[in-house]
């Protein structure tokens, strides 16, 4: 007959695939610690490659925040270092969307990304509507609305925040079904 395990959290009995469902305590520590390595060998047996030439990018975007963050000491400009700020984060907004993506999570690096997109868009908005610095700096400036500012720049800007809205931050056609956290094949696809 079976046991209960001492870790045991929750038991669910499947009468129709004749099975029981043991859930233990640790779920989430074994999930985040334990599992997410596999995973992530996973991701990287397939997508090393170009994990290697985002790196490049991302060290390139570092050393381009760092070099005017050395400036904007130097000049005390309140503008720039808003700008600054704006960037840094969204860089490292990044960095957290290749960590979920690479430990198995398939949905949640989208708002990630549309933050970071966000977050580029209301710099791009600052350094070409500088009167609105004061609105940010206070939070009475509503940040999504930086996106037609940032797309007079780059026209893609509102295609690429309208798709992660759509699709990964609102309930989108992928949220319709299960995106299970397991090891990459290489027929993810078939997920989405």
């Amino acid at each position: 007959m079976w046991e209960k395990h001492p870790d045991t959290c929750a038991v669910v009995l499947d009468s129709l695939n004749e099975r029981i469902l043991e859930f233990r305590k640790s779920m989430l520590i074994n999930q985040i610690s334990r599992d997410a390595d596999k995973i992530a060998k996973s991701f990287d047996a397939l997508h090393l490659d170009v994990l290697e030439k985002l790196s490049v990018q991302f060290s390139h975007c570092s050393a381009i925040i760092a070099t005017g963050l050395i400036k904007i000491e130097h000049e005390e400009d309140d503008l720039r270092m808003a700008c600054a700020e704006l960037l840094y984060n969204a860089l490292n907004s990044m960095a957290a969307a290749a960590y979920l993506l690479r430990g198995g999570f398939i949905l949640q690096p989208g708002p990630v990304i549309r933050s970071a997109i966000e977050s580029m868009a209301m710099a791009l908005h600052l350094m070409q509507f500088q009167e609105d610095l004061q609105k940010h700096r206070e939070h009475k400036f509503d940040s999504t609305r930086a996106n037609s500012s940032a797309k007079r720049v780059f026209p893609l800007f509102g295609q690429m925040y309208g798709l992660l809205s759509r699709e990964f931050t609102h309930v989108g056609s992928l949220h319709k079904q299960l995106a299970p956290i397991r090891e990459y094949s290489g027929t993810e696809e078939s997920w989405l």
